[in-house]
């Protein structure tokens, strides 16, 4: 960053993860904010092909593992990067409007912004609502 750009005083910024306390710290946020499933994922080479140890305070938790090992050469990892982040964007989904909505309507409970938006036709009413 350049030197010329100061924060602000009431925003004091410091490195994260320095020490086991802030990393074990860090990973307690990041575990508690999962909502249904969590997965963990580790590698077991750097990218110079150096083995990888985890951390200590992961596997002292001797959680049930999945190993994937699959020999990936250059150009499948080349592929891979190049392709694999728009599937996601170009599969259309295979089910019906109400088979996508069904799980966020069984939580649902209507506040009073969401009706004024539903009924706002001048931001589009319901159908910019149901988008």
């Amino acid at each position: 960053r350049s030197s010329s750009i100061s924060y602000p005083y009431n925003l004091p910024l410091a490195p994260a993860g320095d020490s086991d306390d802030e990393r074990i710290r860090l990973l307690f946020v990041a575990l508690t904010r999962a909502k249904k499933h969590l997965y963990l994922s580790a590698y077991q080479q750097d990218v110079s092909g150096k083995a990888v140890l985890p951390a200590p305070y992961i596997t002292a938790a001797e959680l049930p593992t999945t190993t994937h090992d699959q020999p990936f050469s250059e150009s499948n990892l080349v592929t891979a990067a190049e392709t694999i982040w728009h599937e996601r964007l170009v599969t259309l989904p295979q089910a019906t409007v109400k088979d996508l909505l069904t799980p966020s309507l069984k939580q649902y409970k209507l506040s009073a912004t969401h009706l004024n938006n539903f009924t706002d036709v001048t931001q589009g009413g319901p159908q910019a609502f149901l988008l």
